[in-house]
């Protein structure tokens, strides 16, 4: 559960071979490099690839990635997909309106 204005960053490294990667919200493909960031990890073959949003009102909802691996060793084309991520939205706004008040300096 995340509150308004908060930041959060989901990270996903597939294994040397991935020939695709992708983020979803719900079934809705998210747009690489304006919805997330494929990262390069040095001395490393895996891929790996990161989302990360300041939390909005309509940023509820389930993220997932999934990834698209074949090589040469391995022929056979085949997909695999994250666990879920469910986000849920926190609403911050106040209970009550605050009474106003006078703050006096002490010594």
């Amino acid at each position: 559960k995340l509150i308004v204005q908060s930041s959060k960053t989901l990270t996903c490294t597939v294994a040397s071979g991935a020939r695709s990667l992708d983020w979803y919200k719900g079934e809705v493909k998210l747009v690489e490099s304006s919805d997330y960031d494929r990262i390069r990890v040095s001395e490393s073959t895996n891929t790996v690839s990161k989302i990360t949003f300041d939390v909005a009102d309509d940023s509820a909802g389930t993220y997932k990635c999934r990834a698209v691996q074949f090589d040469n060793f391995c022929t056979n084309q085949e997909t695999f997909e994250s666990e879920p991520v469910v986000l849920t939205i926190i609403s911050a706004a106040p209970i009550s309106n605050p009474s106003s008040a006078t703050a006096y300096g002490g010594t």
